[in-house]
């Protein structure tokens, strides 16, 4: 399938080459929601957020029970949060922790929005649920498993900012 290809194109880092594809994949299988979802972390990826929200909620319309929705959670949370929208990015990062809460992503995403909205205790309490789930990992493995993602590189600034932020007003006698 394409939309295969293009994920493998942007593990690669090529999200040039990508766009058209994930655009072609949409076009030829519109009720794939995978092909909905490579086609909007492309577009996040160029900081086109408004049109990626409209990808997934298009993909989470024609696949209603689809398992892969609650990664979908995930990819519009990053759309809202590159569009400024931290109240709703929070709500649906906390949405997909509440689905999946073992998935490292959302475990590291909430902490994030937390502390972007100055809620710093709370998102110290999101950072221990979410070391819970990586015991023995410190921070530079956070931040280098954020760094692997499709997230702009200016997203990337200031979530990985925002997580060391949260880190490190962490209290001594909790591990930080």
């Amino acid at each position: 399938m394409l939309f295969q290809v293009v994920n493998t194109f942007c593990n690669a880092g090529r999200f040039a080459e990508s766009l058209p594809l994930a655009e072609r994949a949409v076009d030829i299988n519109p009720s794939l929601i995978d092909a909905r979802q490579v086609l909007a972390l492309c577009l996040i990826h160029f900081e086109r957020n408004e049109e990626a929200l409209v990808q997934l909620a298009e993909g989470d319309r024609l696949s209603p029970r689809a398992f892969q929705q609650v990664f979908s959670l995930g990819h519009r949370s990053w759309a809202l949060y590159g569009l400024g929208r931290l109240d709703e990015a929070l709500d649906v990062v906390s949405e997909f922790v509440r689905l999946d809460p073992s998935f490292r992503m959302a475990l590291m995403t909430r902490p994030v929005f937390l502390q972007a909205l100055g809620r710093t205790v709370e998102a110290q309490d999101a950072i221990r649920k979410a070391r819970k789930a990586a015991p023995g990992e410190d921070l530079g493995y956070w931040i280098s498993f954020a760094g692997g993602t499709y997230m702009p590189k200016t997203m990337f600034a200031s979530f990985s900012q925002h997580f060391i932020d949260a880190w490190n007003a962490m209290p001594e006698e909790t591990g930080a």
